[in-house]
């Protein structure tokens, strides 16, 4: 075999592991952004179902630092089904940051079982475990928090309102009478 052959073999055996490495990435980014959709999809049926409660509810954008806003509470909206470990198994969630007023947890088993946890609870921790599969006989340190929807009611009270938009180009009379009108919906 000549030297110029033994070249073109290995560079056409590069061109393949190259593409192949390049299917590899791109796959893995398909596969990440599948997942993404899928907790976003999960996270909006959730906040559908705070809505059924009576609650107002506007989820937030990907960008933002917490997932929705409940009134004018900021709130983190978190998911798990029970995973099984060797010591046992647990609902977990991971906590991304303290930004929220109210980290809202659903522990599914079959059925939905919210956890309505104040941030201050949940101080510096970076997950929140729920280590029973029974969560209604779950006696650890979130059970107090076990469908407190009255502690979203209070974060909701002591919430500032929403932001209210003023009309940029105000004529005279007929845009103030609309922004009183949208204040006094708001407020």
């Amino acid at each position: 075999m000549k030297d110029w052959e033994e070249k073109a073999i290995l560079q056409q055996l590069r061109r393949e592991q190259r593409d192949r490495e390049m299917w590899q990435r791109f796959a893995g980014r398909l596969a990440r952004k599948a997942n993404y959709r899928k907790a976003r999809a999960k996270e909006r049926k959730i906040l559908a179902k705070i809505k059924q409660r009576g609650f107002s509810v506007m989820a937030t954008g990907h960008n933002d630092r917490f997932d929705a806003w409940i009134g004018g509470a900021r709130v983190e909206v978190k998911y798990s089904h029970w995973k099984q470990k060797a010591q046992g198994g647990c609902y977990q969630a991971q906590i991304r940051n303290q930004v929220a007023d109210v980290v809202i947890f659903d522990a599914i088993n079959g059925t939905d079982h919210f956890f309505i946890i104040p941030m201050p609870a949940v101080a510096n921790r970076r997950t929140v475990e729920v280590c029973s599969y029974d969560v209604t006989a779950y006696k650890g340190q979130w059970a107090d928090y076990l469908e407190a929807w009255e502690l979203l009611a209070g974060a909701v009270e002591a919430a500032p309102s929403l932001p209210v938009q003023l009309e940029l180009f105000l004529d005279s009379d007929s845009g103030i009478a609309k922004i009183e009108e949208r204040v006094s919906k708001n407020g």
